[in-house]
């Protein structure tokens, strides 16, 4: 973080920048002091102005609304006495409503490009490639490896496509407001509920994996109390949400590159220790192979995928905060190589040494024993972090159109956000509890909302800024280059419109036939 040097004055307030003060990636979260000048805090007419699809909350000018998917947040204090309020609070991905101190302020467009990629790889690698091995295990080499390389090359497409529209508009920082803004009304209301949909469903499929962590982390205990077989699902998943109940009370993440960091190495630790397991011969395989593949099994393994790909619907916020955003694609083409090596290493050796018997979940393959414990303590560490990243954004959306009072200070205002966080939490349980198997969620939430962040909106954004405002896109592109992204853009709806229908539905289907067939019945003791 580097404090905002003014860049000129304004009319509003002489004290201020106009635009350098617009993006920020922290505000202190404690009160300014009563005595402090109210030239310290910025006014509402020089930053609303800089982002169209914003409105202002209503406050004083010492409150600040922080708006974000992640980490970028874009501040939008009230208005000052006297002045009429412009509209309510509609920040979607919002943070909260907090005092802002007159050194409050920071500059957002500090990483680099080799930084951002990194940020990705940390974003996107998570428990989408804990279901990867099975998924190609259920392909066979020749799909599975075509899957594998089509996904690589179409999401690095699409997050390019994304480039361009931060090019265009600098100032629009998250997937829904991209929406809002070159698809109306309607695209925004749609962009932004994908985006929460699918936070809300990764919320419940990381509660599965966390169960899983728990489980694997008390067998010894088990074990030494002589206790009969391994600790039920559904009661593990309760010691998870337990686990993750302190977490879930923080309102703001000041430390949130040491959390990502911390929860990218614990994942990376855990696939390694996974891949040694399977390359030293001690991997566990399934005693019950994967019976024949049908057409819903194909469109729901690819499904698996696309989840695992997916990170579009947050890189506007990456690429908000780069110090050079033209060279997002430089970040970009690092960020997928990366994932397309590591994800390339997992399916290989998972389906060499498994063939069709690959586990659904790529923890299973470590036997009971040490090795066990230590990638059960590793995940329940990655979980905590990521649950509580993900949980606090879709708690601060609800909070912000539901229960406001929930962003404020003061116990009744933590009792509130305390009763809404722990709602969802609930609901995500029963979702967790409810699913037969692991890649069915994964599958579920690849075809029905991966598919959406990662094809339609991308190329719907695209397409629109393409033909509605022609001048504006593609500017560091030719000619040529425009007519390739233009077809480019065609495909990935074809294929957005395809996983939706069929993906999505044979995700479903398939998800129903393995309730039909007894598979871990929801809520039972498996």
């Amino acid at each position: 973080d580097f404090p905002v040097a003014p860049s000129g004055p304004t009319s509003a307030d002489p004290s201020l920048g106009p635009a350098s003060y617009a993006m920020v990636t922290r505000v202190e979260a404690t009160p300014a002091p009563a005595a402090a000048p109210r030239a310290a805090a910025p006014r509402a007419g020089s930053v609303a102005q800089l982002f169209g699809t914003a409105t202002i909350h209503s406050g004083n000018a010492s409150s600040a609304l922080m708006r974000s998917g992640i980490s970028s947040i874009l501040i939008l204090p009230g208005p000052a006495e006297g002045e009429a309020e412009e509209g309510p609070a509609r920040s979607i991905l919002a943070q909260s409503v907090l005092s802002v101190s007159s050194s409050g302020l920071r500059e957002t467009h500090v990483n680099s490009w080799p930084a951002t990629g990194a940020l990705i790889v940390a974003e996107v690698v998570g428990t989408g490639v804990l279901a990867l091995g099975k998924n190609f295990a259920q392909l066979g080499w020749s799909v599975g490896l075509g899957v594998l390389i089509g996904g690589f090359l179409s999401n690095t497409f699409t997050s390019l496509l994304l480039a361009q529209v931060n090019l265009a508009f600098p100032n629009i920082v998250t997937l829904g407001d991209a929406a809002r803004k070159l698809l109306g009304r309607v695209g925004g209301i749609f962009g932004y509920a994908i985006v929460y949909v699918y936070i809300f469903f990764t919320m419940a499929n990381y509660l599965i994996v966390l169960a899983t962590a728990v489980r694997s982390a008390a067998q010894p205990v088990r074990s030494a109390l002589h206790a009969s077989g391994p600790l039920c699902q559904p009661v593990a998943t309760l010691i998870g949400t337990l686990v993750l109940l302190p977490g879930n009370q923080l309102r703001t993440l000041s430390g949130l590159v040491g959390l990502s960091a911390v929860s990218f190495a614990t994942i990376c630790a855990t696939v390694v220790i996974c891949l040694w397991t399977l390359v030293s011969g001690m991997g566990a395989c399934d005693d019950e192979p994967s019976a024949s593949m049908g057409f819903l099994d194909y469109n729901a393994s690819m499904c698996g995928f696309i989840f695992a790909f997916s990170g579009q619907s947050i890189m506007l916020e990456m690429q908000a905060e780069m110090r050079q955003p033209r060279d997002f694609p430089k970040a970009v083409q690092l960020s997928f190589s990366t994932l397309f090596t590591v994800y390339t290493l997992v399916v290989v050796l998972s389906y060499h040494t498994c063939g069709r018997g690959t586990p659904g979940e790529l923890l299973q393959v470590v036997p009971p024993g040490g090795w066990s414990i230590a990638v059960g303590v590793l995940m329940i560490i990655h979980m905590t972090v990521t649950y509580t990243i993900l949980q606090q954004v879709l708690t601060r959306a609800c909070c912000l159109f539901l229960v406001p009072g929930a962003l404020g200070q003061g116990p009744s205002a933590r009792a509130k956000w305390f009763v809404v966080s722990t709602v969802l939490m609930a609901l995500a349980y029963v979702v967790a509890n409810s699913v037969p198997l692991f890649t069915d969620i994964v599958n579920l939430t690849g075809g029905l909302l991966s598919t959406q962040c990662a094809f339609t909106l991308p190329a719907l954004l695209y397409l629109s800024l393409r033909f509605r405002l022609p001048n504006l896109a593609g500017n560091p592109l030719g000619p040529r280059a425009q007519r390739a992204c233009v077809a480019g853009a065609y495909v990935s709806l074809f294929l957005g419109a395809y996983f939706t229908v069929f993906g999505a539905g044979s995700s479903l289907l398939v998800l129903i036939k393995h309730a039909q067939e007894g598979l871990n019945p929801p809520f039972g003791c498996n």
